[in-house]
Protein backbone atom coordinates (compact mmCIF):
# COMPACT_ATOMS: atom_id res chain seq x y z
CA UNK A 1 0.00 0.00 0.00
CA UNK A 2 2.68 2.87 0.78
CA UNK A 3 4.81 2.38 -2.84
CA UNK A 4 1.06 2.05 -4.10
CA UNK A 5 0.56 5.41 -2.48
CA UNK A 6 4.09 6.58 -3.48
CA UNK A 7 3.28 6.20 -6.92
CA UNK A 8 -0.03 8.11 -6.77
CA UNK A 9 0.87 10.87 -5.15
CA UNK A 10 3.83 11.11 -7.87
CA UNK A 11 1.30 11.08 -10.18
CA UNK A 12 -1.12 13.89 -9.14
CA UNK A 13 1.82 15.88 -8.33
CA UNK A 14 2.74 15.91 -12.01
CA UNK A 15 -0.83 16.49 -12.78
CA UNK A 16 -1.17 19.19 -10.97
CA UNK A 17 1.54 20.92 -11.88
CA UNK A 18 0.96 20.19 -16.43
CA UNK A 19 -2.69 21.57 -15.85
CA UNK A 20 -2.88 25.37 -16.37
CA UNK A 21 -3.44 27.09 -14.11
CA UNK A 22 -1.46 25.18 -11.81
CA UNK A 23 -3.46 23.71 -8.77
CA UNK A 24 -0.55 24.89 -5.63
CA UNK A 25 -2.89 23.35 -3.06
CA UNK A 26 -3.09 20.10 -5.16
CA UNK A 27 0.43 19.88 -5.32
CA UNK A 28 1.14 20.58 -1.90
CA UNK A 29 -1.32 18.07 -0.62
CA UNK A 30 0.03 15.22 -3.10
CA UNK A 31 3.96 16.47 -1.95
CA UNK A 32 3.81 16.36 1.39
CA UNK A 33 1.86 12.69 1.24
CA UNK A 34 4.88 11.69 -0.97
CA UNK A 35 7.49 12.93 2.04
CA UNK A 36 5.48 10.70 4.34
CA UNK A 37 5.11 7.37 2.07
CA UNK A 38 9.07 7.57 1.61
CA UNK A 39 9.51 7.89 5.43
CA UNK A 40 7.60 4.87 6.00
CA UNK A 41 9.28 3.19 3.12
CA UNK A 42 12.95 4.35 4.52
CA UNK A 43 11.47 2.59 7.99
CA UNK A 44 10.47 -0.48 6.63
CA UNK A 45 13.86 -1.32 4.29
CA UNK A 46 15.92 0.30 7.38
CA UNK A 47 14.64 -2.57 10.11
CA UNK A 48 14.72 -5.47 7.37
CA UNK A 49 18.51 -4.86 7.12
CA UNK A 50 18.98 -2.64 3.97
CA UNK A 51 17.54 -2.44 0.10
CA UNK A 52 19.43 -5.77 -0.79
CA UNK A 53 17.79 -7.51 1.92
CA UNK A 54 14.75 -6.68 0.90
CA UNK A 55 14.79 -7.58 -2.13
CA UNK A 56 15.54 -11.17 -1.55
CA UNK A 57 13.09 -11.22 0.98
CA UNK A 58 13.38 -9.85 4.23
CA UNK A 59 13.16 -11.54 7.22
CA UNK A 60 16.23 -13.00 9.95
CA UNK A 61 17.26 -15.98 8.21
CA UNK A 62 19.83 -18.69 9.31
CA UNK A 63 22.16 -19.89 6.82
CA UNK A 64 22.85 -23.65 5.88
CA UNK A 65 19.76 -24.64 7.95
CA UNK A 66 21.81 -24.44 11.55
CA UNK A 67 22.06 -21.86 14.14
CA UNK A 68 24.62 -19.80 12.64
CA UNK A 69 24.94 -16.42 14.92
CA UNK A 70 26.20 -13.59 12.03
CA UNK A 71 22.25 -13.88 11.01
CA UNK A 72 20.48 -14.78 14.17
CA UNK A 73 21.76 -12.23 15.94
CA UNK A 74 20.22 -9.24 13.73
CA UNK A 75 17.33 -9.72 15.49
CA UNK A 76 17.26 -7.08 18.52
CA UNK A 77 17.99 -8.47 22.20
CA UNK A 78 18.74 -7.29 25.38
CA UNK A 79 19.40 -7.85 28.72
CA UNK A 80 18.53 -6.31 32.64
CA UNK A 81 21.14 -5.10 34.15
CA UNK A 82 20.14 -3.83 38.16
CA UNK A 83 22.05 -1.33 40.10
CA UNK A 84 24.51 -1.13 37.48
CA UNK A 85 25.24 -4.96 37.46
CA UNK A 86 24.38 -7.71 34.57
CA UNK A 87 21.94 -10.25 35.21
CA UNK A 88 21.66 -13.43 33.55
CA UNK A 89 17.63 -12.10 32.38
CA UNK A 90 17.21 -11.91 28.90
CA UNK A 91 14.98 -9.67 27.39
CA UNK A 92 11.98 -10.01 24.62
CA UNK A 93 12.82 -6.70 23.25
CA UNK A 94 9.16 -5.84 21.82
CA UNK A 95 9.66 -2.42 20.60
CA UNK A 96 12.55 0.08 21.08
CA UNK A 97 10.67 1.43 24.02
CA UNK A 98 9.33 -1.93 25.66
CA UNK A 99 10.58 -5.53 26.40
CA UNK A 100 9.23 -8.54 28.22
CA UNK A 101 10.95 -9.94 30.70
CA UNK A 102 10.66 -12.72 34.07
CA UNK A 103 8.82 -11.51 36.45
CA UNK A 104 11.56 -13.55 38.60
CA UNK A 105 14.17 -11.55 37.82
CA UNK A 106 12.49 -8.45 39.71
CA UNK A 107 13.22 -7.33 43.07
CA UNK A 108 10.08 -7.09 45.68
CA UNK A 109 9.20 -5.70 48.84
CA UNK A 110 5.78 -6.95 50.40
CA UNK A 111 5.06 -8.60 46.98
CA UNK A 112 5.18 -4.96 45.07
CA UNK A 113 8.25 -4.63 42.87
CA UNK A 114 11.11 -2.40 44.21
CA UNK A 115 11.45 0.59 42.76
CA UNK A 116 14.55 1.33 44.79
CA UNK A 117 16.13 -0.80 42.47
CA UNK A 118 17.95 1.10 39.09
CA UNK A 119 16.02 -1.44 36.06
CA UNK A 120 18.03 -0.86 32.99
CA UNK A 121 17.65 -2.26 29.59
CA UNK A 122 20.38 -2.94 27.90
CA UNK A 123 19.96 -3.67 23.90
CA UNK A 124 22.63 -4.90 21.40
CA UNK A 125 23.23 -3.80 17.95
CA UNK A 126 20.84 -5.89 15.80
CA UNK A 127 20.34 -5.29 12.49
CA UNK A 128 20.95 -1.69 12.79
CA UNK A 129 24.28 -1.63 14.55
CA UNK A 130 22.99 0.77 17.48
CA UNK A 131 23.51 -0.18 20.84
CA UNK A 132 20.97 0.91 23.59
CA UNK A 133 21.40 1.65 27.39
CA UNK A 134 17.84 2.67 28.89
CA UNK A 135 16.38 3.47 32.06
CA UNK A 136 13.14 1.45 32.95
CA UNK A 137 10.40 3.65 34.01
CA UNK A 138 7.70 1.37 34.19
CA UNK A 139 6.85 -2.38 35.34
CA UNK A 140 3.99 -4.12 34.78
CA UNK A 141 4.16 -7.83 36.55
CA UNK A 142 1.45 -10.26 35.04
CA UNK A 143 -1.87 -10.23 37.90
CA UNK A 144 -1.68 -13.92 37.69
CA UNK A 145 2.41 -14.39 38.82
CA UNK A 146 3.23 -17.46 40.87
CA UNK A 147 6.52 -17.14 42.00
CA UNK A 148 6.38 -20.68 43.96
CA UNK A 149 4.97 -22.13 40.72
CA UNK A 150 6.76 -20.06 38.01
CA UNK A 151 3.10 -19.70 36.18
CA UNK A 152 2.99 -16.55 34.18
CA UNK A 153 6.59 -15.54 35.03
CA UNK A 154 6.05 -12.46 33.07
CA UNK A 155 6.27 -9.34 33.47
CA UNK A 156 6.70 -6.08 30.50
CA UNK A 157 8.77 -3.32 31.23
CA UNK A 158 9.31 0.00 29.37
CA UNK A 159 11.80 2.22 29.13
CA UNK A 160 13.02 5.81 27.70
CA UNK A 161 14.34 5.31 23.96
CA UNK A 162 12.23 7.91 22.58
CA UNK A 163 8.88 9.00 22.17
CA UNK A 164 8.01 6.60 18.96
CA UNK A 165 8.00 3.22 17.59
CA UNK A 166 11.21 3.41 15.26
CA UNK A 167 11.64 -0.58 14.82
CA UNK A 168 9.78 -3.75 16.19
CA UNK A 169 10.82 -7.43 16.79
CA UNK A 170 8.03 -9.90 15.72
CA UNK A 171 7.26 -12.92 18.48
CA UNK A 172 7.17 -16.64 16.90
CA UNK A 173 3.51 -18.31 17.70
CA UNK A 174 1.98 -21.56 16.84
CA UNK A 175 4.44 -23.64 18.50
CA UNK A 176 4.02 -26.68 16.58
CA UNK A 177 4.93 -25.10 13.13
CA UNK A 178 7.79 -24.94 14.71
CA UNK A 179 11.06 -27.02 13.22
CA UNK A 180 13.60 -26.48 15.63
CA UNK A 181 14.46 -24.56 18.82
CA UNK A 182 17.72 -22.34 19.11
CA UNK A 183 18.70 -21.09 22.21
CA UNK A 184 21.15 -18.17 22.91
CA UNK A 185 23.22 -16.90 25.67
CA UNK A 186 24.17 -13.05 25.73
CA UNK A 187 26.49 -10.82 28.25
CA UNK A 188 28.51 -7.67 28.41
CA UNK A 189 32.27 -8.40 28.56
CA UNK A 190 32.24 -4.50 29.72
CA UNK A 191 28.88 -3.26 31.48
CA UNK A 192 30.05 0.49 31.57
CA UNK A 193 31.25 0.68 27.77
CA UNK A 194 28.13 -0.99 26.76
CA UNK A 195 29.95 -3.87 25.11
CA UNK A 196 28.70 -6.92 23.78
CA UNK A 197 30.78 -10.21 23.70
CA UNK A 198 29.88 -12.92 21.51
CA UNK A 199 26.82 -14.68 21.67
CA UNK A 200 26.48 -18.49 22.40
CA UNK A 201 23.57 -20.44 20.50
CA UNK A 202 22.80 -23.90 20.72
CA UNK A 203 20.17 -26.09 19.15
CA UNK A 204 17.69 -28.84 19.78
CA UNK A 205 14.38 -30.06 19.14
CA UNK A 206 12.08 -29.41 21.83
CA UNK A 207 10.89 -31.23 24.94
CA UNK A 208 11.31 -35.09 26.64
CA UNK A 209 9.42 -37.28 29.48
CA UNK A 210 11.91 -35.82 31.77
CA UNK A 211 10.65 -32.21 31.09
CA UNK A 212 7.11 -33.68 32.60
CA UNK A 213 8.40 -35.43 35.69
CA UNK A 214 10.61 -32.50 37.29
CA UNK A 215 8.20 -29.28 36.13
CA UNK A 216 4.74 -29.92 37.42
CA UNK A 217 3.81 -26.31 35.84
CA UNK A 218 5.29 -27.84 32.40
CA UNK A 219 3.04 -30.73 33.04
CA UNK A 220 -0.01 -28.53 32.93
CA UNK A 221 0.61 -26.17 30.26
CA UNK A 222 3.36 -27.89 27.82
CA UNK A 223 1.85 -25.52 24.83
CA UNK A 224 3.27 -22.71 26.85
CA UNK A 225 6.54 -23.59 27.64
CA UNK A 226 9.84 -24.82 25.38
CA UNK A 227 12.23 -27.12 27.19
CA UNK A 228 15.79 -27.84 27.01
CA UNK A 229 18.79 -30.21 28.65
CA UNK A 230 21.27 -27.59 27.37
CA UNK A 231 23.88 -25.34 29.41
CA UNK A 232 25.81 -22.98 29.27
CA UNK A 233 29.37 -21.71 30.90
CA UNK A 234 28.48 -18.93 32.97
CA UNK A 235 30.99 -15.69 31.82
CA UNK A 236 34.28 -16.01 34.04
CA UNK A 237 33.70 -12.84 36.37
CA UNK A 238 29.90 -13.96 37.16
CA UNK A 239 30.05 -17.47 38.25
CA UNK A 240 31.46 -21.13 38.33
CA UNK A 241 28.49 -23.19 37.33
CA UNK A 242 27.15 -23.45 33.93
CA UNK A 243 24.13 -21.71 33.63
CA UNK A 244 20.61 -21.93 31.32
CA UNK A 245 20.52 -20.04 28.47
CA UNK A 246 18.45 -17.10 28.23
CA UNK A 247 16.32 -16.61 25.70
CA UNK A 248 14.83 -19.39 22.65
CA UNK A 249 14.25 -18.59 18.98
CA UNK A 250 12.29 -20.68 17.02
CA UNK A 251 13.05 -22.20 13.75
CA UNK A 252 10.71 -22.15 11.15
CA UNK A 253 10.31 -23.57 7.58
CA UNK A 254 12.87 -22.04 5.40
CA UNK A 255 15.21 -21.74 8.16
CA UNK A 256 13.95 -18.44 9.03
CA UNK A 257 13.91 -17.65 13.04
CA UNK A 258 11.54 -15.62 15.37
CA UNK A 259 11.77 -14.29 19.25
CA UNK A 260 9.60 -17.02 20.92
CA UNK A 261 10.35 -16.80 24.59
CA UNK A 262 12.78 -16.38 27.73
CA UNK A 263 14.11 -18.04 30.13
CA UNK A 264 11.48 -18.92 33.16
CA UNK A 265 13.06 -21.95 35.73
CA UNK A 266 14.93 -24.74 36.21
CA UNK A 267 14.57 -27.62 37.88
CA UNK A 268 16.95 -29.66 39.45
CA UNK A 269 17.01 -32.92 41.42
CA UNK A 270 19.51 -34.47 43.48
CA UNK A 271 21.25 -30.86 43.89
CA UNK A 272 20.84 -27.60 44.57
CA UNK A 273 22.51 -25.89 41.98
CA UNK A 274 23.87 -26.63 38.72
CA UNK A 275 27.34 -26.98 39.94
CA UNK A 276 26.23 -30.53 41.00
CA UNK A 277 23.26 -32.21 40.06
CA UNK A 278 21.96 -35.78 39.51
CA UNK A 279 19.04 -34.56 36.06
CA UNK A 280 17.79 -31.34 35.22
CA UNK A 281 15.56 -29.41 32.37
CA UNK A 282 15.67 -25.45 31.65
CA UNK A 283 12.35 -24.07 30.80
CA UNK A 284 11.36 -21.08 29.09
CA UNK A 285 8.01 -18.96 28.71
CA UNK A 286 6.80 -18.70 25.17
CA UNK A 287 5.63 -15.52 24.21
CA UNK A 288 2.81 -16.11 22.28
CA UNK A 289 0.18 -16.47 24.89
CA UNK A 290 1.06 -13.19 26.91
CA UNK A 291 1.21 -10.78 23.13
CA UNK A 292 -2.20 -9.85 24.30
CA UNK A 293 -1.50 -8.65 27.92
CA UNK A 294 1.53 -7.09 26.52
CA UNK A 295 -0.56 -5.28 24.04
CA UNK A 296 -3.03 -4.07 26.92
CA UNK A 297 0.20 -2.63 28.76
CA UNK A 298 2.19 -0.58 25.81
CA UNK A 299 -1.02 0.37 24.30
CA UNK A 300 0.42 -0.19 20.83
CA UNK A 301 0.72 -3.07 18.47
CA UNK A 302 2.58 -6.13 19.29
CA UNK A 303 4.06 -8.00 16.34
CA UNK A 304 3.75 -11.48 15.71
CA UNK A 305 3.95 -14.16 13.12
CA UNK A 306 3.15 -17.89 12.19
CA UNK A 307 4.07 -20.45 9.47
CA UNK A 308 1.03 -20.03 7.79
CA UNK A 309 -0.56 -16.49 8.04
CA UNK A 310 -3.66 -17.27 9.04
CA UNK A 311 -2.87 -18.15 12.64
CA UNK A 312 -3.40 -15.43 15.19
CA UNK A 313 -1.95 -15.57 18.83
CA UNK A 314 -5.11 -15.61 21.57
CA UNK A 315 -6.39 -12.16 22.68
CA UNK A 316 -7.32 -12.23 26.44
CA UNK A 317 -4.67 -9.79 28.05
CA UNK A 318 -5.55 -11.69 31.63
CA UNK A 319 -4.71 -15.04 30.13
CA UNK A 320 -3.18 -17.83 33.00
CA UNK A 321 -1.62 -20.56 32.87
CA UNK A 322 -3.89 -23.60 34.35
CA UNK A 323 -2.48 -24.35 38.03
CA UNK A 324 -0.59 -27.29 38.66
CA UNK A 325 -2.47 -30.52 40.14
CA UNK A 326 0.53 -31.74 41.69
CA UNK A 327 3.85 -31.26 43.13
CA UNK A 328 7.32 -32.96 42.57
CA UNK A 329 9.89 -34.14 45.98
CA UNK A 330 13.20 -33.71 46.02
CA UNK A 331 13.35 -31.12 42.72
CA UNK A 332 14.72 -28.06 43.13
CA UNK A 333 13.62 -25.09 41.29
CA UNK A 334 15.75 -22.10 40.29
CA UNK A 335 15.01 -18.66 38.51
CA UNK A 336 15.60 -14.83 38.29
CA UNK A 337 19.44 -14.00 38.10
CA UNK A 338 21.14 -17.36 37.23
CA UNK A 339 24.71 -15.39 37.95
CA UNK A 340 23.48 -13.92 41.39
CA UNK A 341 22.58 -17.92 42.44
CA UNK A 342 25.57 -19.37 42.06
CA UNK A 343 27.83 -20.33 44.82
CA UNK A 344 30.63 -19.40 42.62
CA UNK A 345 29.97 -15.81 42.29
CA UNK A 346 32.77 -13.56 42.79
CA UNK A 347 31.86 -10.23 41.26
Amino acid sequence: MTTALTFYSLLFMRFSWMVRPRNYLLFACHATNEVAQLVQLYRFVDYNGGIAKVLKGGAQQLKDNSANPTDIFKIKGGLLVKNSKQTSCGLGILDNMAALVSADCLDYTNGKVNYTTKYEAFVDAGYNGATGRYKVQSITVHPSYDAKTKANNVAVIQYSSGSKVLWYNYNAIEPDSWDEYVYVQRYLSDVDGMAWATPKVYSQSNADSTCSQLSPVYKANKEGFACGSGLVSAPSLLGACDVPYQMVYAKLSGSYVYQAGFFSHAAIEDGKNLCKYGSQRSYFTLFSDYLAFANSVTNRTVYYFSDDNSTTPQTDPKYAMAKPSSTVSDVVLLSGDMYAKQPGLHS
